[in-house]
């Protein structure tokens, strides 16, 4: 593997040791990104923009992801814990279709913020992404209605299809 600087450091994101097309500093290299990746919005789907809330408390991924999305066509929001994921919720409840829950975070776990999310009343659909979900996390989440995990690092063309087949399972 080539040494890079800072400036040309691509942020991981793939299991089998490729980088996205994402550099460290948020930019985005379009050429960079593999053409069988590449997913636009359909002019079929019933919003041509979905709007996914990305929930991770790492700015430099949270940063990444949110560019890549919109790349992607999806209208992303970010927030940084589980508190901000839940305020944002409440406050845009007609306009998100779908969470992207961080399992490790401060201040609260993304399984809390599911269970939370469900005692107010709130059936949003919900993908898990995490390093390392045990299994009686998983199991809960899925009990909870999150039936998608995605193991990091991942690759945005994963995360794209995953986002894709749960917009789709209505």
């Amino acid at each position: 593997m080539q040494s890079m600087n800072n400036e040309q450091s691509r942020l991981p994101m793939s299991s089998n040791g490729n980088s996205t097309a994402a550099k460290l500093d948020g930019t985005v290299d379009r050429n960079a990104i593999e053409p069988e990746a590449t997913i636009v919005a359909s002019p079929e789907s019933p919003t041509c923009q979905p709007r996914i809330l990305y929930v991770d408390d790492e700015p430099a991924i949270s940063k990444v992801v949110e560019k890549l999305l919109n790349i992607y066509g999806f209208d992303a929001v970010m927030a940084h814990n589980g508190e901000e994921a839940l305020r944002i919720i409440i406050a845009q409840r007609d306009s998100i279709d779908l969470v992207v829950l961080d399992e490790v975070m401060p201040k609260m776990t993304g399984v809390q913020c599911l269970r939370e999310l469900r005692e107010v009343g709130l059936d949003i659909r919900t993908i898990m992404v995490s390093g390392h979900l045990s299994d009686a996390v998983r199991q809960e989440a899925f009990a909870l209605g999150a039936p998608r995990f995605i193991e990091k690092p991942f690759r945005m063309a994963d995360l794209v299809v995953t986002l894709r087949d749960v917009l789709e399972d209505d």
